[in-house]
């Protein structure tokens, strides 16, 4: 085996195990990220973080726009996806007017 040689397998297996510790830092930190974001809040807690009623939340998740989760009779709602909810602007949906509200109840009635 030349000088040469010898110097490359040298730098292969330092190279090796810097990326090697490298890649376990970063695993260990996309867990450690990965298990927060799988958190869940309460409903009030929940809607701390979104600065809303909870009965707000209660209703986006009524209405199906927002999974829920039951921990026995509590209800839970994972932090993940109340992020991406409210990222996507879905809390802002827009309603209808007083106006158009009462015009579809008397189209209701007058059809039946």
């Amino acid at each position: 085996m030349t000088l040469e040689d010898a110097l490359q397998a040298t730098m292969r297996a330092a190279i090796r195990d810097v990326v090697r510790e490298e890649i376990r830092s970063a695993l260990a930190e996309r867990r450690s990220v990965s298990s927060v974001e799988d958190a869940y809040f309460s409903v009030e807690d929940a809607a701390a973080f979104a600065a809303v009623h909870p009965d707000t939340l209660r209703a986006w998740i009524k209405a199906g726009r927002l999974p829920e989760h039951r921990a026995g009779r509590e209800l839970r709602i994972r932090r993940s996806e109340l992020r991406r909810f409210l990222a996507a602007g879905a809390a802002q949906v827009a309603r209808p007017t007083p106006e158009e509200e009462a015009a579809a109840i008397l189209a209701r009635k007058r059809s039946a």
